[in-house]
């Protein structure tokens, strides 16, 4: 399996990325697309799952609305793709990233 195989395969469904995409985007990120996919190789690893992450993140975008000072981001289940994702990579780097983790940013008008 080629690295180019091995990113297709982590996108899966979830995005449709086209292969000249993500050929440019391997080569920018100095990995070897036509190169043999390691999955022992913990470093090649996690670049791989990181690009994959990094390409379905372009892909998906986020939505959001603001209404009387109170905003509002949705990301609806990417982020759960993206967990699920950066879990199965094993890299501690991606599982910190994209585990999600809910915040209230301003509580001050709870009262």
């Amino acid at each position: 399996m080629t690295n180019l195989q091995a990113i297709q395969f982590i996108i899966g469904t979830n995005a449709d990325v086209s292969l000249e995409r993500l050929q440019a985007a391997a080569q920018f990120n100095g990995l070897d697309h036509a190169g043999t996919y390691n999955a022992e190789d913990q470093t090649l690893k996690c670049r791989i799952y990181k690009l994959a992450l990094s390409e379905l993140q372009k892909v998906k975008g986020v939505a959001s609305e603001t209404e009387g000072g109170y905003s509002i981001t949705y990301k609806d289940n990417d982020r759960v793709v993206f967990a699920l994702i950066a879990a199965e990579s094993g890299c501690s780097e991606l599982i910190a990233e994209f585990t999600f983790r809910p915040k209230v940013k301003d509580a001050s008008h709870f009262w």
